[in-house]
């Protein structure tokens, strides 16, 4: 190695410390506002920059695809869920009423609305009423009807026009099963649900109304209890194959031409409506302005500074970036002049 060589390299190194050690301080005693600048730098230079110009929505779909569809997912995802529910059930918050974390207006919303969807409302229906399956199971439930819960919505049921017309159809069907139970047997339960249903079905006539003041009648009754009554409802081995079960509908779904075909409709109509807008104007739209960007480096960028410096990673993630300049031939040929 000549003498001048040597010099250069030599020249080089303590440069590259001196850069190193320049960045790391820069770092640990104004990463905040390190960042912050470079906010306002993006946020300003993407003032005139559109959506369309850095990202396609071909890529977008690859990635929602990719991840959607055909990502791996751990095995563990149903019983890591089902731990997580089962600690929240253990929670105090857990007692909260289920009117309190509902409003009894939301729910009248929901309902008006659903109650002026009456061709769907009646085709369901129709199909409800005819499904042997249902019918078994509302016979199950008249069947045991004499329990607390389900003779209190007997009771609200009976004051609504309609349905209390035919609670009646179905307890006369039955022959007494819905308050002698004693004395009839499940099978004469299925036919006063079978009735029931079928006069649903086929009057479908529920008014707006109606519809209307029996579900926040079922709503008034069941806002006063608690989330842990519903969620108490499973046990934590019930709560893990429920979980289990979710999660493998899932998988099978997520793989299906129809989900692939709602996430590249939805990435359609995105790029179609928001492709012209400056990125900036999107950010802001979707509720991401600086103010709000800078408060999150306010709360990130001070301690993963602190925790990398004491686990002395910064100088390693400094490095390496700084190091490939210094010993590039364009580096070493300014150095050599």
């Amino acid at each position: 190695m000549d003498v001048a060589h040597g010099a250069e390299q030599d020249l080089a190194e303590r440069l590259l410390e001196a850069h190193v050690a320049f960045e790391v301080t820069a770092l640990r005693e104004r990463g905040l506002e390190l960042a912050v600048d470079a906010i306002d730098r993006v946020t300003g230079l993407t003032k005139d920059v559109r959506l369309d110009d850095v990202v396609q929505r071909e890529q977008v779909k690859g990635v929602a695809t990719k991840y959607v569809a055909q990502h791996r997912l751990p095995g563990a995802i149903p019983e890591v869920a089902a731990e997580i529910a089962g600690r929240v059930r253990a929670h105090p918050a857990d007692e909260t009423r289920l009117g309190e974390l509902v409003e009894r207006r939301q729910v009248a919303e929901l309902v008006t609305v659903i109650s002026e969807l009456r061709t769907l409302r009646n085709q369901v229906l129709r199909s409800l009423a005819s499904t042997p399956g249902l019918q078994a199971g509302v016979g199950g439930l008249v069947h045991g009807i004499a329990t607390g819960g389900v003779r209190q919505g007997l009771r609200i049921g009976r004051r609504l026009p309609g349905v209390a017309a035919g609670i009646g159809i179905g307890e006369r069907v039955a022959g007494g099963a819905v308050e002698g139970l004693d004395r009839r047997s499940r099978e004469l339960a299925e036919h006063g649900a079978a009735a029931l249903l079928g006069y649903l079905g086929d009057r479908a006539t529920l008014s707006d109304d109606e519809l209307r003041a029996a579900v926040l009648e079922i709503w008034d009754a069941m806002a006063e209890q608690p989330i842990a009554a519903l969620t108490g409802a499973l046990s934590d081995e019930q709560l893990t194959d429920l979980c289990a079960a979710l999660y493998a509908v899932w998988l099978d779904l997520r793989a299906s031409p129809y989900i692939t075909a709602v996430v590249e409709a939805g990435i359609d109509h995105f790029f179609d409506t928001y492709g012209d807008t400056p990125v900036s104007e999107l950010l802001a739209e979707f509720g991401l302005s600086r103010a709000d960007l800078v408060e999150e480096a306010e709360r990130f960028v001070p301690p993963l500074i602190a925790g990398l410096d004491r686990a002395a990673l910064l100088e390693e993630l400094v490095r390496p970036r700084l190091a490939a300049f210094y010993a590039s031939p364009a580096a070493r040929a300014l150095l050599g002049s």
